[in-house]
C-alpha cells in the first residue's frame, strides 16, 4: 500500500512539473552499457569452493531520459533503460554464456547550476531499482 502511494505521489508531482509554465523539459534517449560485478555468497552450495564467487555482467541496451528544470534550478530527473544481459558466472542455460533481460528504473531529485539555452549542469541524487533475468528456456 505504501508503495502504491509513494509511486502515485512521484507520478503527480512529474506531471505536475511537465506542465508548468515556469519548467522547462527535456528526453533524451540513447544507448547503454552497463557493467556490473558483485560477490554472491552461496551458503547452501554442495561444493566448497562454491561458498564464495565474483559474478560479472555486461548489458547492451536502450535509455530513455526526462529532466525537469524549474526556474529557480531545482530539478527533477528520471531514468529508464532496458536490454540484453551476458554473463558467464551464472548456470542457468547448458552454454558458455548466458543470456538474460534487465531493466532499469531511477528518479530522483537535484539541482542545475548552469541552465542556459545551450548547456545544462546540474547533480540529483537518484534511487531507483535494476533487475537482471536469466531464463532457462
Amino acid at each position: 500500500m505504501k508503495k502504491k502511494i509513494f509511486l502515485s505521489l512521484v507520478l503527480s508531482v512529474f506531471a505536475f512539473c511537465a506542465t508548468a509554465k515556469s519548467w522547462e523539459n527535456y528526453a533524451g534517449i540513447g544507448v547503454n552499457v552497463p557493467f556490473s560485478m558483485m560477490n554472491a555468497s552461496l551458503e547452501n552450495s554442495s561444493d566448497a569452493n562454491d561458498e564464495d564467487r565474483n559474478i560479472t555482467q555486461i548489458g547492451y541496451g536502450a535509455e530513455v531520459q526526462y529532466i525537469g528544470v524549474h526556474s529557480n534550478g531545482f530539478s527533477l530527473k528520471t531514468d529508464f533503460s532496458v536490454g540484453c544481459i551476458t554473463s558467464d558466472d551464472i548456470d542457468v542455460q547448458n552454454y558458455s554464456r548466458n543470456v538474460g533481460f534487465y531493466e532499469n528504473l531511477a528518479i530522483g531529485l537535484g539541482y542545475s547550476f548552469i541552465h542556459t539555452d545551450t548547456y545544462l549542469l546540474g547533480l540529483a541524487a537518484m534511487g531507483g531499482v535494476e533487475i537482471a533475468q536469466y531464463s532457462d528456456d
